[in-house]
């Protein structure tokens, strides 16, 4: 309702602009959105799927020539995605409803076009044929339609609302991968830590007791130890803990401090102390069990008191199985692994949305942008340097953090400028004629003024140009600072 609001709001103040020949340019000439070509058999049809889980399934005979005649032999299919909103701005493609009055933006869950040709002639689908496209969606919430681009007036016309199914399989691999991380037994640089150095050496000399008694002392043996990266303490904790069908004093086991917390140096050596006048035994520590192998441990000692979370990881003895340069080793390579089986699964969609097309063209799942928390102000767009000659900026565009949508603003509506009402990531950027790119940071401005903003409703952007021409990908990614968005 509050999207609503604001984009009835917003296509009040904002202008239609007026009627010119439309055509999808890329805003940086020579960078552009690559297509994918399929080459298949047209008699046959195909069913053409990508890795992150996008599926394309064209029937037989389901082409035409111009003149509306069945096509057969090897055709070439043009398909290519746009994964986020810059490469729809890369791409040169509006994200705007346009009406005879007013114009709304929109917010994409993913967007697509795709052609056909034989012999460098493009074809179109026989009448009553459709193609059937499942595209992979990187937003599984609700509210989106799908929506096809008029080529010719640039306006995008709803077709019919999308639900989203939910991509199980990456769901599966991320758990997984979760699951793999879980059991790996000793992981360098976690927060682990063991209550006496006593018997730290206790188990490094494998209960030699002479051993130990001669190097408690030993400043290479600590070196060593140290090398482990395990924290330990004074504490002779003797409180028995069950482990895997055995029981080992707290003291001989290596614990991972769950909640980051770090044990204070006031805590006593003993839990326990036995008053041999009274026969009376006073606590100073204890242990509660929360669950499975993770405890509560609360210590106080003349008034002050602590507690934490702590999981047993193993008994001491197993940490020095190994050196501490192999558990390093060893960590690497499975870490190594479960990234890339990470990397992989994240590169899969979160969920996947279809639709049946009677024609070629550029499609997308939009719906109304939800921006209720903004404000307007009468902006101008300058330079925080000197500008090349020749570069007034004529439109602004604007993306907001953590949306799939941009706004983009003509010199016309500068006076209707909107600002997010709280500091957040986001980007204002322009093309300039020298094919330079130039912008601005909202995240330089802090709330306070924000604030002053909201008072004053007047504000000249002093946009930074790049230094270079752009003319690549990378360059305009990172114009737009992707990452941060």
């Amino acid at each position: 309702m509050l999207a609503a609001v604001f984009a009835t709001l917003l296509a009040a103040c904002k202008t239609a602009p007026v009627a010119e020949t439309f055509s999808v340019r890329p805003p940086f000439a020579g960078v552009d959105v690559p297509f994918q070509t399929i080459e298949f058999e047209a008699q046959n049809g195909d069913s053409i799927c990508f890795p992150n889980g996008t599926c394309i399934v064209i029937p037989a005979n389901a082409l035409a020539d111009s003149l509306g005649q069945t096509v057969k032999g090897q055709v070439q299919l043009k398909f290519r995605e746009f994964k986020s909103v810059q490469e729809i701005f890369i791409a040169g493609i509006p994200l705007t409803w346009q009406t005879d009055s007013a114009m709304f933006n929109l917010e994409s869950a993913g967007m697509y076009e795709m052609r056909a040709f034989q012999n460098n002639n493009a074809l179109k689908l026989t009448a009553g044929t459709a193609i059937n496209v499942r595209l992979a969606s990187f937003d599984a919430s609700e509210g989106f339609s799908s929506w096809q681009l008029n080529e010719e007036t640039g306006a995008w016309a709803e077709l019919n609302p999308s639900e989203a199914v939910v991509n199980s399989e990456k769901t599966v691999m991320l758990d997984k991968v979760k699951e793999k991380r879980s059991k790996i037994e000793f992981t360098p640089g976690k927060n682990y830590f063991v209550f006496n150095y006593g018997d730290l050496l206790d188990m490094f000399f494998d209960n030699d007791w002479q051993k130990v008694n001669d190097n408690q002392k030993n400043t290479a043996v600590r070196q060593k130890i140290e090398k482990y990266g395990v924290k330990w303490s004074h504490m002779n904790a003797r409180t028995l803990i069950d482990y895997k069908k055995a029981s080992y004093y707290a003291a001989e086991l290596l614990w991972l401090m769950e909640d980051g917390k770090t044990m204070p140096d006031w805590v006593p050596e003993y839990l326990e102390e036995w008053d041999y006048k009274t026969g009376k035994t006073t606590t100073f520590g204890e242990f509660k069990q929360i669950r499975g192998n993770e405890y509560k441990f609360s210590v106080k000692k003349g008034g002050k008191s602590f507690s934490c979370s702590m999981s047993v990881v193993f008994p001491l003895k197993y940490l020095f199985k190994f050196s501490a340069e192999k558990w390093q080793n060893n960590f690497n390579k499975i870490d190594s692994m479960l990234t890339i089986e990470t990397e992989r699964a994240n590169l899969m969609a979160d969920a996947y949305r279809s639709m049946t097309v009677s024609e070629f063209g550029i499609y997308n799942y939009d719906r109304l942008m939800k921006t209720p928390n903004y404000f307007l102000v009468e902006a101008d767009f300058g330079s925080s340097e000197k500008m090349p000659e020749n570069s007034q900026i004529e439109t602004v565009f604007f993306f907001p953090a953590g949306q799939q949508a941009y706004f983009a603003y003509p010199r016309r509506d500068w006076d209707k400028f909107y600002l997010p009402d709280s500091v957040k990531q986001g980007r204002i950027v322009a093309v300039l004629p020298t094919m330079q790119g130039a912008w601005f940071d909202i995240a330089s401005f802090d709330q306070n003024k924000l604030n002053e903003l909201k008072q004053t409703k007047k504000y000249s952007f002093k946009l930074t140009p790049t230094p270079n021409k752009i003319t690549s990908y990378e360059q305009i990614m990172e114009l737009l600072h992707a990452k941060a968005l």
